[in-house]
């Protein structure tokens, strides 16, 4: 458990890891950036998602106020063959 005066600054807007945060009791803050997701054309896909993490927490660094906050960011990718999947674009493309 995290000590009671340290609160994570959550860098992400998906309801999903949110609720995951709640769920597990963490007291955390919700503050976002857009943030251009590319990465290297020959980065394997296995290091994409940890790269865009990354991506995004040095955008958001800035979103600290002191020493008691951790800045959590995340990224997830879909792969298959080696082959990265972008998210849809709408919902009527979810199932594509």
């Amino acid at each position: 458990m995290l000590p009671p005066s340290l609160t994570i600054v959550f860098a992400s807007k998906s309801p999903r890891r949110s609720e995951l945060l709640e769920r597990a009791g963490l007291p955390f803050r919700v503050e976002t950036r857009e943030v251009e997701e590319i990465y290297p054309d020959d980065l394997p896909a296995m290091e994409v998602a940890p790269y865009l993490a990354r991506l995004k927490a040095h955008a958001c660094m800035d979103f600290l106020s002191g020493k008691d906050e951790i800045l959590l960011t995340a990224d997830s990718v879909v792969v298959l063959d080696n082959t990265i999947y972008g998210k849809p674009r709408d919902k009527t493309h979810a199932q594509d």
